[in-house]
């Protein structure tokens, strides 16, 4: 399959959803488990986040070379110092990378 990452990063996190009968919240890569939210990365490099996104409490990573999902509370993650996206309702996106 050929596509753009953004839309590889779409189906597979439509894919994710479906499997483990989770929810979106709205049109980001975000569910909802447990009551909390969580962001959805695709990654082929290094495990990391391009959009968590402030109201987030966890990050599904899953790496295509691997074949594997990883999973991350936000307290193990770094987040960079500035907004690598800000909505248009004001919500901001980092940078995140797990720090272990």
């Amino acid at each position: 399959m050929s596509m753009g990452n953004n839309n590889l990063s779409r189906v597979l996190f439509k894919e994710y959803l479906e499997a483990n009968n989770l929810k979106a919240d709205g049109k980001r890569n975000v569910f909802f488990r447990d009551g909390k939210k969580i962001a959805f990365s695709v990654t082929e490099d290094k495990i990391q986040c391009r959009q968590f996104y402030e109201d987030c409490l966890g990050l599904v990573c899953y790496d295509i070379k691997e074949n594997e999902y990883y999973e991350f509370d936000r307290s193990d993650l770094i987040l960079s110092d500035t907004p690598s996206r800000i909505s248009p309702t004001g919500l901001k996106a980092y940078n995140a990378y797990p720090w272990r």
